[in-house]
């Protein structure tokens, strides 16, 4: 059900976002949020010119998408998430 409604690019910081739907329908942890937002924040900082994301819910920050991790503030790259 979850929609992306944009993304838009500005300092090396894409600005996504998602239908109110990603919060409604997320029942994760701690651990499962870290790998929502990794999932989210890896895949676009793989695009050239992008270092960091901000996750936005219906065009506004939230504090967070499960009650565990701060995303206030852009999120960077988590290498160590990454499976080799």
């Amino acid at each position: 059900e979850t929609k992306v409604r944009s993304v838009k690019v500005e300092d090396n910081i894409a600005y996504v976002n998602f239908s109110k739907d990603l919060i409604d329908n997320l029942n994760v942890g701690s651990s499962g949020e870290i790998i929502v937002i990794s999932a989210i924040a890896n895949t676009l900082t793989e695009f050239p010119g992008i270092d960091k994301v901000q996750i936005l819910i219906e065009g506004e920050k939230t504090e967070t998408l499960a009650g565990h991790i701060d995303i206030t503030e852009p999120v960077e790259r988590n290498e160590k998430i990454i499976k080799e």
